[in-house]
């Protein structure tokens, strides 16, 4: 049950993740996250299906009479984790700052770059700008008489970055350097 499970989370997980990379690079949505969820809810009803006639190996199929939810449950289960995964893989791959150097140094001449080169390419200042601007496209902030102010999803998010923080005893960059 767990095995079928596991099973059938990946094999839906990975359809409608290659379904919607494959459209965003046809058709880019406006909004990453809001396109992501609308595949993950769509895929839904496919876990069952997939979950109740998917052909499996032999030893992930299980006939014990009784478990027929809690497998169900399992690949549910597994199939939301893999979304989080998913969203969580994808916005570090867009916003890492880390990666996009790793891909400027790759893409330039013989491979090697002067730190004047990076600097002019993915200026810090041009980098806060479009971070504030996308934090208020997506209503996490405002400004108001020319200081930025969080709104109710800002403090939300903040909160719960803040007691994640702290439960993981996790730490900002500039203190790990």
């Amino acid at each position: 049950m767990f095995t079928h499970g596991l099973l059938t989370a990946i094999v839906v997980s990975l359809a409608w993740m290659l379904l919607q990379l494959a459209a965003m690079h046809i058709r880019p949505a406006r909004n990453r996250f809001y396109a992501m969820l609308t595949g993950y809810l769509c895929s839904l009803p496919f876990v069952y299906a997939a979950y109740r006639w998917l052909p499996l190996p032999v030893d992930a199929q299980t006939d014990v009479e009784g478990w027929f939810g809690l497998g169900l449950f399992h690949a549910y289960l597994f199939h939301l984790l893999l979304f989080f995964l998913y969203v969580e893989f994808f916005y570090h791959v867009e916003r890492s700052v880390t990666l996009r150097f790793l891909v400027m140094v790759l893409q330039a001449p013989g491979r090697t770059a002067h730190p004047a080169d990076l600097q002019q390419d993915y200026s810090l200042e041009d980098m806060i700008t479009r971070r504030l601007a996308d934090l208020e496209q997506n209503r996490f902030i405002e400004r108001r008489g020319g200081r930025w102010h969080d709104r109710a999803r800002g403090v939300l998010i903040a909160v719960i970055m803040g007691v994640s923080s702290w439960l993981f005893r996790s730490k900002t960059q500039s203190e790990r350097l």
